[in-house]
């Protein structure tokens, strides 16, 4: 039997190197997602994401997503003014190890749906943004989001047996939601499920 080819040998790479930061606004943390779910609503409420986020093995009730720190934290502070306790988390990533044979095999193509995912969080931010302050219409906004939603779909005609496959699906449910309900806080919610994915995802 010969033997087994060690993973080292296969490639130099041993991960994709790629340093994303995000910044959250959040309103609720615990070590359970049950418990950080109960409270999504109430961040609904007033009009946040309500995505419940897992990060370094804690749950939040994330409202909103920044590429700066100094935006989350203003944030907070006119939140907190209006007696809404909420919090800034910094959550980074600076490299995808390359644990298998496989994700070795798919490490160009990962890159490329990394990169893509990340530029189609800055635009869904930027529509939230622009909802909030009057720049784009609900119609700008819709075209904006079929456009997303058309890139996002590439990806998984693409991609339909590798890792990232069901998790972009279920980001297209949402900028479904975003096309038929133009409010901020789906986007939000949308931009939010795309760091998620970047933040969390194993590649195999």
């Amino acid at each position: 039997m010969a033997a087994a080819i060690p993973l080292s040998s296969l490639c130099g790479k041993k991960s994709i190197d790629f340093d994303i930061c995000f910044y959250f606004v959040y309103c609720y943390e615990t070590d359970g997602e049950a418990s950080a779910s109960s409270f999504s609503s109430a961040v609904d409420g007033y009009g946040g994401a309500a995505y419940t986020l897992e990060y370094g093995g804690r749950y939040y009730i994330a409202a909103a997503c920044y590429y700066s720190y100094a935006d989350a934290e203003a944030v907070c502070k006119n939140l907190n003014t209006l007696g809404v306790s909420c919090g800034a988390l910094t959550a980074e990533r600076k490299a995808y190890p390359l644990t298998t044979r496989n994700a070795i095999k798919q490490a160009k193509t990962y890159k490329g749906i990394i990169t893509t995912l990340y530029e189609l969080s800055t635009i869904i931010y930027a529509c939230a943004n622009g909802l909030d302050t009057g720049e784009y219409s609900s119609s700008a906004i819709k075209d904006i989001m079929q456009s997303v939603k058309k890139n996002l779909c590439f990806l998984t005609e693409q991609n339909e047996e590798n890792c990232f496959y069901n998790l972009i699906s279920q980001v297209l449910y949402r900028c479904d939601e975003c096309i038929e309900n133009t409010y901020s806080k789906y986007l939000r919610a949308t931009q939010i499920a795309i760091a998620d994915i970047l933040l969390n995802i194993t590649l195999t």
